[in-house]
């Protein structure tokens, strides 16, 4: 290594169009460049630098924020003579001695540039500053939530129409067929879509299904047992995310669902109370965690199956559906700005006692403030509200 290459230099590798398997928030959040194939951004002395092919080097000229934009064909003979990367070609000539680099760079860029460059992984979050969000970033989530309520209302809709025969739901919609978790992802996934978002893997899970977070759910939607419906669409413009959860029920539930019910409810009440600039996410978890022990839901992660609250009470939300912070069993001090979600939830594949099996969550998304935080969704949580006669 040339004693006089002694920059440093940051590197991110990706594309930043929807539905990329390439896509990276950073390199998107970065340079506001919407790019199918991957393009290189490389930050020197805080000069941010797209490299990018010749495809694509006139529209980054004009759209992409950057400070300089790179036809990488320009260091491809070197290149090809010296049987290297472009990129190692013009990271020497802009004196580079070492590199940063996510810890998610492809293990082959990441060794040819360790022959070259003394390599860093970072392995937390390479910008930081990307959990304090804009006020346009705020506005695309809120909007995106704002679609989000709408498709709900319009679930609540068809359950408010629907009549209960035995255990089964049926709507005049779908004849003779029991309404189904297919039925109700579909409507709500077009409904996004015609919005503009774009929701994949929308969870509508109905009764012991609900007990398993991340379950799809499939077949019928059963009577006065819990609907769990989580819904976490992407603009398909800024690629930005939201994420919702709501617990309905058709037909009066029992006693002991709506106790399990409602100490979700309070606890998620209780969570969103204590959100404030300058509190440490762990400890409102910590306060929901031993709440729900207090009240005689046990969480119990070593049985098989699990049971409880079995998951964190909530992360941050962006261009990535989870980035950090994150609220849970790690410490993370939230700041003014951040975006986080609130889901606390109790999950019981068997029944335990008083306790019914089955499962709720209740999940919003929120602005961290200095006095406390705006919630983005304004559906109804109320009992009365999401239990459907």
């Amino acid at each position: 290594m040339n004693s006089d290459r002694n920059k440093k230099a940051r590197i991110l590798c990706g594309s930043t169009d929807l539905g990329s398997s390439a896509f990276c928030a950073d390199l998107l959040w970065c340079s506001a460049f919407k790019v199918p194939d991957p393009v290189t951004l490389v930050e020197i002395d805080d000069t941010r630098i797209l490299l990018t092919s010749s495809l694509e080097v006139a529209r980054a000229q004009k759209e992409a924020k950057v400070d300089e934009v790179v036809l990488i064909e320009e260091y491809a003979q070197r290149a090809r003579e010296e049987g290297v990367n472009p990129l190692i070609i013009f990271l020497r000539e802009r004196g580079v001695g070492s590199v940063m680099v996510p810890g998610s760079l492809g293990y082959d860029l990441g060794g040819k540039l360790s022959k070259h460059f003394s390599v860093n992984v970072c392995i937390e979050q390479f910008y930081p500053e990307r959990t304090i969000k804009k006020e346009f970033e705020i506005a695309e989530i809120a909007k995106a939530q704002v679609a989000v309520d709408h498709a709900l209302d319009e679930v609540r809709t068809i359950l408010s129409d629907a009549h209960i025969n035995g255990d089964y739901i049926f709507h005049r919609t779908f004849g003779d067929t029991p309404i189904t978790s297919e039925h109700i992802r579909d409507g709500i996934e077009h409904a996004l879509y015609k919005e503009g978002y774009l929701a994949l893997d929308t969870i509508v899970a109905c009764g012991v299904q609900a007990a398993d977070p991340h379950m799809r759910g499939d077949g019928p939607l059963y009577a006065r047992q819990p609907i769990v419906l989580d819904i976490f669409p992407r603009s398909r413009s800024s690629l930005y995310f939201t994420d919702c959860t709501r617990t309905f029920f058709k037909g009066e539930p029992s006693g002991e669902m709506i106790a399990l019910y409602e100490n979700v409810r309070e606890a998620q009440e209780g969570a969103l109370e204590k959100i404030r600039a300058g509190v440490d996410g762990f400890d409102v978890y910590t306060w929901v965690r031993e709440n729900f022990d207090k009240k005689g839901y046990s969480t119990n992660t070593q049985a098989h199956p699990v049971h409880g609250f079995i998951h964190g009470l909530g992360h941050g939300v962006g261009l990535e559906i989870h980035e950090a912070p994150r609220l849970g069993a790690c410490h993370a001090i939230l700041q003014e700005g951040m975006v986080v979600t609130v889901e606390p939830g109790l999950y019981y594949p068997q029944a335990q006692g008083s306790i019914p099996a089955g499962g709720v969550r209740i999940e919003d998304t929120v602005v961290v403030t200095k006095e406390g935080n705006k919630n983005l969704s304004s559906f109804s949580k109320d009992l009365r509200s999401i239990i459907m006669q």
